[in-house]
């Protein structure tokens, strides 16, 4: 792998790079908002790899019964409830990243972007 963006990492943007000779070019593994743009694939096995793995093996992170606020002590395997609490706290951080606050498809792999890519014996591009 040439550039793995790891466990739902998001908000990166991967641009204009040339990756030749990688089994995979792009993982994005379960991340939301990333960018992968102008990029140029040669001879990769696959040059993007999506997964939802915050909608399977990690969707205890995303979602849980008990309420988390770190103002009460609480603690969880999930963090519900975060962003929320860290607008409160830090309002210049809501301003900064509003989408946070209330975000649809809660560790769904949404809005990441792949456009204006170029590839040549690729066997798979996604």
């Amino acid at each position: 792998m040439a550039v793995y963006l790891d466990d739902m990492m998001s908000g990166w943007t991967v641009d204009n790079n040339t990756f030749t000779d990688c089994q995979i070019g792009v993982y994005i593994s379960g991340g939301r908002d990333n960018t992968l743009k102008r990029n140029y694939f040669e001879n990769c096995d696959l040059a993007v790899h999506c997964d939802a793995r915050g909608l399977q093996w990690e969707r205890s992170r995303c979602f849980c019964d008990d309420e988390c606020d770190p103002d009460e002590g609480k603690h969880c395997d999930c963090d519900t409830g975060a962003a929320a609490w860290l607008a409160r706290v830090n309002p210049r951080i809501a301003s900064r990243w509003p989408m946070m606050i209330n975000q649809s498809y809660q560790c769904a792999p949404a809005g990441n972007t792949i456009t204006d890519n170029s590839f040549c014996s690729v066997i798979e591009f996604i």
